[in-house]
């Protein structure tokens, strides 16, 4: 997060300052992204650090997408969640803005009432859950769940969005019975795997 009319280049900024996603964890992960350019441009490389294709972009210069110089997930992997009674958690697009973004997109809702282990969760489990999948790419681009600890599912989807894991390759992570996140498995069969 360069902060442009610096001469030189020299300011980086993390959290609520930079005009983008005001959480906690959004903040930190600007935190490490801002630090390794830091590191790299004044000190040599972090210790320890992938470099791998990860070029340190001259002053004034956009990284790549997806390098540990760029806070790529503030634009389109953000998790979020709202701590109620359900809880609501997000990552990624929604219907509509993937839509905006000019995304052929299909979405695939499904009750969270239905999977096996909401009945081990509570006997009155009630929620749902709904991904939203790039349908030329065939991977998910979105997530939203609203139930009981809708948020301990969260992860796994920010996974999915960030990895850009084609739906055939997800097929392949075989949920644990019996738990909510079964619904990654039903998402799938709903989708026509």
């Amino acid at each position: 997060m360069l902060v442009r009319g610096v001469e030189g280049g020299w300011l980086y900024a993390a959290g609520d300052v930079t005009g983008r996603v005001a959480t906690t964890h959004q903040g930190k992960y600007q935190g490490r992204v801002a630090g390794d350019v830091v590191a790299a441009r004044f000190g040599g490389d972090t210790p320890g650090a992938p470099t791998t294709g990860d070029a340190v972009p001259a002053a004034g210069q956009e990284p790549r997408p997806w390098t540990r110089y760029a806070a790529t997930a503030d634009h389109v992997a953000s998790p979020q969640v709202v701590f109620t009674r359900p809880e609501v958690a997000a990552v990624g697009h929604t219907e509509r803005t993937a839509r905006d973004a000019g995304i052929d997109v299909r979405v695939v809702r499904y009750d969270l009432a239905n999977v096996s282990g909401s009945a081990v969760r509570a006997t009155d489990y009630a929620g749902t859950a709904q991904v939203v999948v790039d349908a030329a790419r065939e991977v998910v681009v979105g997530a939203t769940f609203v139930g009981p600890d809708a948020a301990e599912m969260l992860h796994a989807a920010t996974i999915a969005v960030v990895g850009e894991v084609p739906l055939g390759r997800l097929w392949h992570a075989v949920p644990s019975y019996p738990t909510v996140s079964e619904v990654w498995l039903r998402f799938l069969e709903e989708y026509g795997l």
